[in-house]
């Protein structure tokens, strides 16, 4: 087995959904229902989408536009892969402590401002290898962000101004080869 295919089988591992993913989301979808939030054909067609999805991404855009409220148990975060490809993370997330992002040939946007942190201090390592990540921290946030371009660039519009002393933390750790990061701050 080669170097790339079994990268290529631990991302597709990582990406799967379980049952209790699903059942998460059809329970959220549900609540939405009941709310006035989706009628009746909205409902069946994500609870479909949501049945059927194979990974967190499917799952993720079947819930990604509903009221933050009614995501009762966002998805977890711990990495987000994209190898010749291209992902995209947004909506009700749960940031783990540590995470990883990684763009291979590809594309990782990473929108964090609706995410919910489960600790006060999180840790994001970022590699653009010959790709790009763009990365939304929410508002109120401290972030401190080390980098480590190698004919790369790494481009952060952080400032830690008025921030108060008891803020959460997010260290990220950006490397980019031949690639590119950005680090913003949601509006």
């Amino acid at each position: 087995m080669t170097l790339v295919s079994k990268i290529n089988s631990k991302v597709r591992l990582a990406e799967l959904v379980s049952d209790e993913d699903r059942d998460q989301a059809v329970h959220s979808l549900q609540k939405s229902f009941l709310e006035g939030c989706l009628d009746e054909k909205e409902l069946e067609e994500r609870l479909a989408l949501a049945l059927n999805a194979r990974r967190r991404s499917e799952l993720g855009l079947v819930l990604a536009d509903l009221p933050v409220r009614h995501l009762e148990s966002p998805i977890k975060l711990a990495s987000a892969v994209a190898i010749l490809s291209n992902i995209e993370r947004r909506g009700a997330l749960l940031q783990q402590k540590n995470s990883r992002v990684i763009a291979v040939l590809g594309a990782c946007d990473l929108d964090l401002s609706m995410a919910t942190f489960s600790s006060s201090a999180t840790t994001i390592n970022i590699l653009a290898l010959l790709g790009t990540a763009k990365i939304i921290v929410p508002q109120g946030l401290r972030v401190y962000v080390q980098t480590a371009p190698v004919v790369g660039v790494v481009t952060s519009k952080i400032t830690n101004d008025n921030l108060p002393a008891h803020a959460p933390t997010l260290f990220i750790h950006a490397r980019a080869i031949l690639g590119c990061i950005e680090i913003s701050v949601a509006n």
